[in-house]
């Protein structure tokens, strides 16, 4: 049976990943975690500048970041295939997770850019 509940909460919310969690911003999560985080579920939402990735980390599962390009990307191709991320994220959190680190750099005409490399 569909649990309704479930399915109210994440749509007003816009994600399960928000549930009972805090954001984290990316400056914090770069000089918190400067060795890169453990990603073990996430979920695509789509906002006003149109589809992004959002994440929880094995570090702190209580709190959740906002993805970039980057890691939005990498997200799509992990739900691809998937009925939904809730799966995926299951199937990602069975498997021990991925490390990503995220570092803090500039593109060649100096606009800021953070770069994510899967350790």
């Amino acid at each position: 049976m569909k649990d309704f509940k479930k399915v109210a909460s994440e749509t007003t919310s816009g994600s399960f990943i928000y549930n009972d969690r805090e954001k984290i911003d990316k400056d914090l999560l770069i000089a918190t975690y400067p060795d890169g985080v453990t990603v073990i579920g996430a979920d695509l939402v789509t906002g006003e500048n149109g589809i992004y990735a959002v994440a929880i980390f094995a570090e702190n599962p209580k709190q959740y970041f906002n993805g970039g390009k980057a890691l939005t990307d990498i997200v799509k191709e992990w739900a691809d295939g998937y009925e939904d991320c809730e799966k995926m994220s299951d199937d990602l959190r069975a498997s021990g997770g991925v490390k990503i680190k995220f570092t803090k750099t500039k593109t060649k005409s100096g606009h800021d850019f953070t770069a994510v490399t899967v350790v």
